[in-house]
């Protein structure tokens, strides 16, 4: 097959990984990260990707997996309208994430800052070193949980949106 993999050993710190087609074009591409160290004293702290979020089969959609015993809190945001201040022009104006486990749909947000929970999610930012957004903005967040996510656009607008998945301490 044409699939690309990488296997490397990574101290602390921030990295990315841009996808390209050797051949210019464009497509559908799945991401994969796997922790697999046997110590398990380093950890996961986040995980993020930015992409076109179309409609239908072509909105964000970023899994997850937790596992161990117990439960891990994170924090899921997608971010739309915030990425206008990093110079993003096409930001998908206003973004709706709803988390799924299997085929059940346990939570939606669209619009953080009007949600009951606004200031836990607000604070779960700030506890793990995020940009914050804008009170008021359309951006969404959701609260703690082990989903997959889906983002798309309210009323199916379309553009470049950011899901961003921290453990929280």
């Amino acid at each position: 097959s044409r699939d690309a993999a990488l296997v490397t050993t990574l101290g602390a710190g921030l990295y990315s990984t841009p996808i390209t087609a050797t051949d210019g074009g464009s497509g559908v591409v799945l991401l994969e990260t796997y922790d697999t160290a046997t110590d398990r004293t380093p950890t996961l702290a986040a995980a993020s990707t930015r992409a076109f979020a179309g409609t239908g089969d072509d909105v964000l959609i970023p899994a997850f997996i937790i596992s161990g015993t117990g439960a891990l809190r994170v924090l899921i945001r997608g971010v739309g309208p915030a990425l206008t201040a990093f110079n993003i022009g096409d930001a998908l104006g206003d973004p709706t994430i709803t988390l799924y486990r299997g085929q059940t749909a346990l939570a939606t947000n669209d619009n953080w800052s009007t949600g009951v929970n606004a200031t836990e999610l607000a604070a779960a930012a700030a506890a793990v070193g995020t940009f914050a957004l804008t009170t008021g903005s359309r951006d969404a967040t959701l609260p703690p949980g082990a989903y997959t996510a889906v983002l798309g656009g309210v009323g199916g607008t379309t553009g470049t949106a950011l899901v961003e998945i921290y453990t929280l301490p």
